[in-house]
């Protein structure tokens, strides 16, 4: 089995160098893109005023980037010869569109999680005092046996998401400001 690793990882590495990553100006990673028809670039839904990619795009430059580190900044470079100048302007306002929405729609998620947090932490805390409160008072051991496995499974699930949900989250959001400081380049 050992060994069987091992020859995996050297397969890999050995691949490693055919993956290389190019990179532009300011050392910001080039995500090359060709577009042959762009019939469909924009999201048939999105407004004129406020144009929104398509999902094959950003899905694109998603799986693209993926395997990099969340700081990393980008250069998106649309290889094309169907998009004029006017849909350069607004192809680019799409692109920053998305991710401005992604990026609001994550601090909502983080707001969210902290009062969810902060709820779920006053009951566990609450719950808890009321397990003490049992105790001291030697009450039912049943009952303060059950409010105290009650208690800690609201303490966990307060610190499963400040520790853990909040950190992915955290980790999205830097990565979506690098997509919105995303420099677009048409080829």
């Amino acid at each position: 089995m050992e060994d069987k690793l091992k020859e995996l990882k050297s397969i890999i590495e050995s691949h490693e160098s055919d993956y290389l990553i190019e990179r532009g100006y300011e050392n910001r990673i080039i995500i090359n893109m060709n577009i042959d028809n762009d019939d469909d670039f924009l999201d048939k839904f999105s407004k004129s005023d406020y144009p929104i990619v398509n999902s094959d795009i950003y899905e694109y430059i998603n799986k693209y980037t993926s395997s990099f580190k969340p700081n990393e900044k980008y250069i998106l470079r649309i290889h094309s010869n169907c998009i004029d100048d006017v849909e350069k302007d607004i192809y680019s306002k799409a692109i920053k569109n998305y991710y401005i929405a992604k990026y609001l729609n994550n601090n909502v998620n983080l707001k969210r999680n902290r009062i969810i947090s902060l709820i779920l932490g006053i009951i566990g805390g609450l719950i808890l005092g009321l397990v003490i409160f049992l105790e001291y008072n030697q009450k039912s051991e049943f009952w303060m046996r059950i409010f105290d496995i009650v208690s800690w499974v609201f303490i966990w699930e307060v610190v499963d998401i400040l520790f853990f949900k909040c950190n992915e989250l955290k980790i999205e959001k830097l990565r979506t400001l690098n997509f919105i400081d995303m420099k677009i380049e048409y080829k």
